[in-house]
């Protein structure tokens, strides 16, 4: 999630990540949304709590076989450190992140934890 624009530096470490896993031919694959919320959650009550968010970005993997695994998750891994400065720390709660560790709480419900 994003609460102001990403920068054009973050938007191109995503291109240059997608680039990369097509030139490598990488062995399994990669989805990645963005989406246009445009703060318009902020407009009325909601649980949402990210409602005032103006994007976010959504990224998948999947892969075949099993021992393609760790190498997709440490691709992703590797790409979202790579962007983490550039958008909020906040997740949309139906997107289960199991690297959040103990920071799910503040990621998925923000202030509305308390």
């Amino acid at each position: 999630m994003a609460f102001t624009p990403v920068p054009n530096t973050a938007i191109d470490l995503a291109i240059d990540y997608l680039q990369t896993l097509q030139a490598q031919q990488a062995n399994f694959q990669v989805g990645f949304q963005f989406v246009a919320l445009g703060g318009q959650y902020a407009q009325g009550n909601t649980a949402f709590f990210p409602r005032a968010a103006v994007e976010w970005w959504h990224l998948r993997a999947s892969w075949d076989q099993q021992e393609q695994g760790p190498a997709a998750l440490l691709s992703l891994r590797t790409f979202y450190d790579s962007v983490a400065p550039f958008v909020s720390p906040y997740c949309y709660t139906n997107d289960t992140d199991y690297d959040l560790g103990n920071t799910y709480l503040n990621a998925y419900y923000g202030t509305n934890v308390n």
